[in-house]
This record gives C-alpha cells, sequence and structure tokens, in this order.
C-alpha cells in the first residue's frame, strides 16, 4: 500500500460533554490544550454522524506535541444521553483511552482527593503492578514492570501508566510544566465479541500487528483489578497500530464468558468517550475510503467537511463500533 495511504497513530479520543469550559479545565490539568474549534450546524451534524443536533468542537493536542493521542469535544446542542458512564471495561461497546505518567502515586491521589472532597463521582480503582519479569524482586532486584489504575466517571473512562525499570521510547512522552504527569493518550481499548472481526483494521484502515494475541484474566491480580473481573473471567487482546507509529495503539479484546452489548451508546450524541478517529493524507484518505465496504463497513458517509474544515468520513465497522477518518492538513 503506498505510503500516503497508511493511517497517523489513533488520532483523536473523541468525548461528548455537557459544558466545553469544564472540559476544557479537567484535560488542561491532564497537559492538553486547545488547537482548533469549530462548528457544525444540525443538518450537517446528521449527514456525518447521525445525530440531529448542532454541534460544538473543540480540538485538544498534549503540550508535548504528539501528532497522535488528541482529544476531541463535543458539546451537543441536544445530547443522546448519559453513554458508557461506570460500564465494566470487559462490555461489548467499551472503550477507554490509556495514557502513561511519571508519578502515577500524584494521579492516583489527585483523583482520590476529587473524589473526597467535592464528592465527585469517580470510582477508581486501587494501584496494581504488573509484572514483565519473571524474577521475584526484592531488594537488590526491584521491581521491573508496570504501575496502573483504572478509572471511570459520568464522562471518563481512563487507565493510567507508569514504568518502572525500563523504557519504551516515543510511547508515552511528557511535558514539562503540566499541572499532573500526564502524556498523550498513548492508545485506545475496544471490546468485540470475536477477535476475527480485528481483520477490518488491517484490511481496510491499514493497522499492523504489534503484539500477538495473548490470552488473560482472573489468575493474574493486577489485570483482575484494572479490567474489574468476576473470578473465572477470561479475555484475549491483540494490539495494533499504525507501521512505524510507536504510539497511538489500539488494543482490542474479546471476552470469552457472555458480557453486556453498549454499541448503542458508544456512538457521537453521547456523554463521554464514544468514537475514535485515524487521520489520513488527501489520496490516503481517499484509498481507505474506498476500502470501507469492500471489507465490511457500514454507515459509510460520503466525504464530507467537518466542523474543522476537514474532508472527513465515518463509518460503522463490522463489530459495531463508530469511527470517522480525518485528512491530515497540509
Amino acid at each position: 500500500m503506498m505510503e500516503s495511504a497508511r493511517p497517523s497513530g489513533l488520532y483523536e479520543h473523541i468525548h461528548g460533554v455537557e459544558d466545553l469550559d469544564t472540559a476544557l479545565s479537567y484535560w488542561h490539568q491532564l497537559g492538553f490544550a486547545e488547537v482548533a474549534r469549530g462548528r457544525l450546524p444540525a443538518s450537517a451534524a446528521a449527514a456525518l454522524y447521525g445525530v440531529d443536533s448542532a454541534v460544538e468542537s473543540v480540538r485538544l493536542r498534549h503540550r508535548n506535541g504528539a501528532q497522535v493521542g488528541q482529544i476531541r469535544l463535543h458539546r451537543w446542542d441536544r445530547s443522546l444521553g448519559a453513554g458508557l458512564g461506570h460500564a465494566p471495561p470487559l462490555s461489548i461497546g467499551s472503550r477507554w483511552s490509556g495514557f502513561y505518567t511519571r508519578d502515577i502515586l500524584q494521579l492516583h491521589e489527585a483523583y482520590v482527593d476529587d473524589k473526597s472532597a467535592r464528592d465527585a463521582d469517580w470510582q477508581v480503582n486501587d494501584l496494581a503492578r504488573l509484572f514483565i519479569s519473571e524474577m521475584t524482586p526484592e531488594f537488590r532486584q526491584p521491581f521491573v514492570g508496570l504501575r496502573e489504575f483504572f478509572l471511570t466517571g459520568p464522562a471518563h473512562r481512563h487507565a493510567f501508566l507508569q514504568r518502572v525499570g525500563f523504557d519504551r521510547p516515543g510511547f508515552g512522552i511528557f511535558a514539562d510544566g503540566t499541572p499532573l504527569s500526564c502524556s498523550e493518550s498513548t492508545h485506545g481499548n475496544i471490546v468485540m465479541a470475536d477477535l476475527a472481526t480485528a481483520r477490518f483494521y488491517r484490511d481496510a484502515l491499514g493497522l499492523v500487528e504489534q503484539t500477538p494475541v495473548q490470552r488473560l484474566g482472573w489468575e493474574m491480580p493486577a489485570i483482575r483489578q484494572s479490567m474489574r473481573l468476576s473470578q473465572g473471567d477470561m479475555f484475549s487482546v491483540e494490539v495494533l497500530g499504525a507501521p512505524e507509529t510507536p504510539s497511538g495503539l489500539l488494543r482490542v479484546y474479546a471476552a470469552e464468558s457472555p458480557v453486556k452489548d453498549l454499541l448503542a451508546v458508544s456512538r457521537p450524541g453521547h456523554l463521554g468517550l464514544n468514537c475514535y478517529s485515524y487521520a489520513y493524507a488527501p489520496t490516503g484518505l481517499n484509498v481507505r475510503h474506498g476500502l470501507l465496504a469492500q471489507h465490511g463497513a457500514t454507515r459509510i458517509t460520503a466525504l464530507l467537511e467537518n466542523e474543522f474544515g476537514e474532508r472527513s468520513t465515518s463509518f460503522v465497522a463490522p463489530d459495531g463500533y463508530f469511527w470517522t477518518l480525518v485528512e491530515l492538513a497540509g
């Protein structure tokens, strides 16, 4: 496939919000700043996003300058509903965003303290350790792996991670002077009924496998806690990404036990994280748009102008997730 048809990494994590000023203040704490603003009337929003409501949008980029892992905020004049909220991570239709931090304790305490001080509606997991070395840690062999926690709120679903004893350049970049230590959104997550449908993201969107499929579950304490599993729960996960792009990965999960189907509230118009986007060069967007139906996508829109004046298209992937593609400027 030609170079121009390659995707960016996962470009935007798109959130429905009730109030833009409140949302901008929240994301400022995590190091994100406004870079673009726009609006669509109801007719144009219905054509591109399937929502019969005018929408005001703000795009946020992390102060580290990363071109992937950005945030887009949608404030709809007529919202469709509350979205995913505190739904379990392993629900079909579930999405959450992953971020790295240099100080996991600072971030964890920030949410715990916010919950205590303001009675904020956060569900915050305890800190957990995920081992990537088989050695037993002790004083002369300190722990090597990840510290992490998962949280949900009415409009937020995040996983925060900190590397310990190793590094992964380009995957989670920090900027000095941000209120809380946080990177760009390094990865998005979706849950489907069967990993076989993940082939669409390779064939139609141009992603490549980053790590082979893994089977994980209840027997791992950190996984049990972060994924809020019940006894005996197991799942498979595959990691996909844009070629030669270290950040902006897509982690695709399939649960082995029956789980809720929340796809109906995991779409634009709802509150919280409800869509992801990829960006392409102009000719690449044309190529990918032409491949969508061939590989099983439905509800494919024409190439339309989005709220930022960019050519864009939206569709529903074979797994039921709503996506949008945008054209990179320049």
